[in-house]
């Protein structure tokens, strides 16, 4: 492996921890729940730049807002076919499209983001679409 290449696999390796870093800081529960990331992120990468750090809020703010209206947007157009997806297949979608538009999000935040999606969904009471 030549040196260019190793180089850009450190980058490109870094750069998707801070961005999973950064997906579950803005999936955080508690005393962190919907607040921005720059802060947080900036104190873990303190190389970052400003400009970076708020590319990387907005990146990650975006997937995991996308991620709960795949869910979201799913579950309702099943309601409105009058319609059921089993879990298993719902996962399977979700999945496919998260990879498809976010390739850099890893298993541990997938299944983070899918689940805190689906308790979005069942608070708006669309668990009902939803057999096992």
């Amino acid at each position: 492996m030549s040196l260019i290449t190793r180089l850009f696999s450190i980058k490109h390796t870094l750069k998707e921890e801070i961005l999973n870093e950064g997906l579950s800081m803005a999936m955080e529960f508690g005393k962190n729940w919907l607040q921005p990331i720059n802060l947080r992120l900036k104190s873990k990468f303190n190389h970052l730049s400003d400009l970076d750090i708020i590319t990387y809020d907005e990146l990650c703010r975006t997937a995991m807002s996308q991620g709960h209206s795949f869910i979201m947007d799913t579950l309702i157009a099943l309601v409105d076919e009058h319609k059921t997806i089993t879990a298993h297949d719902l996962k399977l979608r979700f999945n496919d499209y998260i990879k498809k538009h976010y390739d850099w999000i890893n298993g541990v935040n997938i299944s983070k983001l899918h689940s805190q999606g689906l308790y979005y969904a069942w608070k708006e009471g669309l668990d009902k679409v939803v057999v096992d």
